[in-house]
């Protein structure tokens, strides 16, 4: 377990973990889903499933899901039964060797079923980019490979999804004047000068609680054999959070055909601590384009 704490003032500094190894070793309902997420925020909590059907009961927050069983048809993938990681396989902290080195990654390694492996490396973006501070976004690398036709969805912590308006109304779309709502891109709806920097596929919660997003860094393979992530905001079931009666989960979804080959599926995840006109969070949500896998990180993956 890696724990991060923003080097931003309060309110906006977030204090998390990152975890790989961590399951329940008895029987009990969620284990999975409750106790071996990827990362546990003191801002958000986390969601805990409500049924069995669908991502909007399944509450995938700060974990991979898996599907195998898209309805006919489904463009958007809405597969009836999710799976995430329950047991690892393999699980251990990675450090940058060499004189004062300082890089630190979780690796972990599960089944999902008998022909999918996943392997998932959880990478702290240490030092400032490109307008964010350090422990404002983390890196999730997956290498997956699969005997069967998947759906994926990476999801981003969860977050409150009421308008800070009226707690009976919930967030659609952005609302200007008070700052706060759901943005989902694609480079097609990149537009004008910052196309470059906006040029993403990503998708981002605000609300009175904080801002939490997650955006495709990169994919592969990249040809015409895989099609390109989309993004999506998941509004979870009522009550699924442990803090809040209504949430929402950020997320990037990928669909995925059974080959030999592994695919590689990288992410950037941002998340802010509650919510002010001085939080820069616009400057530090426009760094995710321009995060990259740390080169010592990088060089052992390609061995």
């Amino acid at each position: 377990m890696i724990l991060i704490h923003s080097s931003r003032p309060s309110p906006s500094a977030h204090t998390y973990a990152l975890a790989s190894g961590q399951h329940a070793n008895f029987v009990m309902r969620h284990a999975a889903e409750k106790y071996s997420k990827f990362a546990y925020s003191a801002t958000f909590g986390f969601c805990v499933p409500t049924g069995a059907y669908g991502l909007q009961q399944a509450s995938p927050d700060s974990t991979l899901a898996l599907s195998d069983d898209a309805e006919s048809g489904n463009e958007n993938g809405n597969g009836n039964h999710w799976r995430v990681r329950r047991v690892p396989l393999d699980a251990k902290i990675i450090r940058e060797e060499g004189e004062g080195a300082k890089g630190v990654a979780l690796y972990a390694r599960w089944d999902a079923w008998k022909d999918v492996d996943v392997q998932t490396w959880l990478v702290p973006v240490t030092g400032e980019v490109d307008g964010s501070k350090e422990g404002d976004w983390h890196i999730r690398i997956h290498r997956i490979t699969t005997g069967r036709e998947l759906w994926t969805s990476d999801g981003g912590f969860s977050v409150r999804a009421q308008s800070s308006v009226g707690s009976h109304r919930r967030l659609n779309g952005w609302d200007e004047d008070n700052d706060e709502g759901l943005e989902v891109r694609t480079p097609e709806e990149s537009t004008g000068d910052d196309a470059a920097k906006e040029a993403t596929i990503s998708a981002l919660i605000r609300s009175s609680v904080g801002t939490t997003g997650i955006a495709s860094i990169s994919w592969s393979p990249s040809d015409a054999s895989t099609p390109p992530p989309s993004a999506q905001v998941i509004h979870t079931a009522p009550n699924s959070s442990i803090m809040f009666s209504h949430s929402a989960i950020p997320a990037i979804r990928h669909h995925l055909a059974p080959r030999e080959e592994p695919y590689w599926l990288v992410s950037g995840v941002f998340a802010l601590s509650g919510k002010s006109k001085e939080d820069g969070w616009r400057e530090a949500w426009k760094a995710g384009p321009n995060l990259v896998v740390p080169e010592w990180l990088a060089s052992a993956l390609s061995k």
